[in-house]
């Protein structure tokens, strides 16, 4: 799931509306995960049109649990559920903390384009390519 901060959603349905993805996905994902071996975690993200501090203060939801802050998935999961279409998602978390995404003075500025990254992309893209195929096989039976 994800909570809907993303800036277009909220102008589709009221904010009571959740973010949620589809079980079959979810357990599809899980599946591919851990067949291949890849680290996995399900939880529920943090959808924000933009992470980095401006003039008004970054809210925090530090103690919710959160498993990761991305830009995308509340949009996705929404027009999925509203269009009856089965959707999930798959985000690569590389370990970077706030500290590296906002102050770019002292860390140099964040830097996605690091090895660890790429490998995590890889995994994802093999886990999403699985679990893609495991539904099409369930849907097929």
């Amino acid at each position: 799931a994800a909570v809907r901060d993303d800036g277009v959603t909220h102008q589709l349905l009221p904010p009571e509306y959740p973010a949620v993805s589809s079980p079959e996905a979810v357990f599809a994902l899980q599946r591919a995960a851990r067949e291949s071996g890849a680290p996995h975690h399900r939880g529920v993200v943090w959808t924000r049109a933009a992470f980095q501090p401006g003039l008004l203060p970054l809210f925090s939801y530090d103690g919710a649990g959160l498993a990761a802050i991305e830009m995308e998935l509340s949009a996705l999961l929404v027009t999925a559920s509203l269009r009856g279409l089965v959707a999930g998602g798959v985000l690569v978390v590389d370990g970077a903390n706030a500290d590296e995404l906002v102050d770019e003075e002292s860390t140099g500025g964040y830097n996605p384009h690091r090895d660890v990254v790429a490998a995590g992309v890889e995994r994802g893209a093999v886990v999403s390519l699985e679990a893609l195929r495991l539904l099409a096989e369930d849907e097929s039976a």
